[in-house]
């Protein structure tokens, strides 16, 4: 953005909301998180990776995107948690940081340098689009806190952690070499269908999922718009599990692109119509932070306000209720 540029018109192609590059553009609405904001809350005994795949409008068909999902399972609190977000989080603050301060002082946060840009972006293959979306789960105490990030705020979410009602039903799998059994179980209006192992006694899985006599290496529902299936499993020696505490930051420099905000307190239900704005009116996710803006594309621009209505339309939703 131009010295002097008012802030509130925002060039199209510098917030590329085509959704074509790289298969699928959605992790370039938000902001990377303030990897210096980063505070150990407990120690991992067991973490997990899972592929995650979920279907999304394409046209008037759906397609299957990807991410990357990590489990850590310690003592007091389970964190499960996007890698590969995580991981544009890192190469964002690294570059910036490396950056001297000269270059820093013409940072805003609505502007993206391209080398960053090309840093944060390239290495994701198509069909993978990384989301934020963190469960901190405290199994003692019974309840969970739920995380995502839209613009540049942390939303948050408590409830308690309802279990699941399972049940078990005939069915093997062998996923990484573990048998596993099934299990079926709804929950808020979709059916799931889990495989884990006794093998690995921690009753615990991806997302929210848990309750069961062993780990849940596999989860899908009945319909096929979402999968998880573990491909590694690791005992991580003294690996820690962090949360992103507001106002802390390692080096205060990072402010000026990534600004370290208050965590916005919201409700289940608020937080899905959130969700439902990122995936069918993706535009007003830039504007979340103020009342409008307007996108220059050439010579059109489109006005663009957090009150315009959100279309009904398909997004990749886990709870229906």
């Amino acid at each position: 953005m131009a010295s002097g540029q008012d802030p509130h018109i925002i060039s199209m192609e510098q917030v590329n909301v085509s959704q074509e590059d790289n298969g699928y553009t959605c992790y370039q609405w938000n902001k990377p998180r303030n990897w210096g904001s980063m505070q150990a809350i407990d120690t991992s005994k067991l973490t997990v990776t899972y592929d995650f795949s979920y279907a999304v409008k394409d046209g008037d068909s759906l397609r299957m995107l990807r991410d990357m999902d990590m489990l850590q399972i310690g003592s007091k609190v389970n964190r499960f948690y996007s890698a590969y977000s995580q991981r544009v989080d890192s190469i964002a603050f690294n570059y910036l940081m490396s950056l001297d301060r000269k270059w820093l002082d013409q940072l805003t946060p609505d502007w993206t340098p391209s080398r960053l840009k090309r840093r944060l972006y390239d290495w994701i293959p198509e069909g993978v689009c990384p989301l934020y979306m963190d469960v901190y789960s405290y199994p003692s105490e019974e309840r969970r806190t739920v995380s995502s990030r839209f613009q540049y705020d942390e939303y948050r979410y408590s409830e308690k952690a309802e279990p699941f009602k399972w049940t078990m039903v005939p069915g093997t799998d062998t996923v990484m070499g573990y048998p596993c059994n099934r299990a079926e179980a709804m929950f808020r209006g979709r059916r799931w269908i889990a495989y884990y192992t006794f093998d690995i006694p921690y009753g615990y899985g991806p997302w929210k999922f848990s309750g069961l006599p062993g780990l849940i290496l596999k989860v899908t529902d009945g319909k096929g718009l979402f999968r998880w299936e573990a491909v590694g499993i690791g005992k991580p020696a003294a690996e820690p599990i962090y949360d992103f505490v507001p106002g802390y930051s390692t080096d205060r420099r990072i402010y000026a692109w990534i600004p370290d905000r208050k965590v916005r307190k919201c409700s289940r239900k608020e937080m899905e119509k959130l969700w439902k704005r990122f995936w069918n009116a993706p535009l007003s996710i830039r504007v979340l932070d103020r009342t409008e803006a307007t996108f220059v594309d050439g010579k059109n621009s489109i006005k663009v306000s957090v009150s315009d209505p959100v279309p009904d339309d398909f997004y990749p939703r886990l709870e229906l209720e």
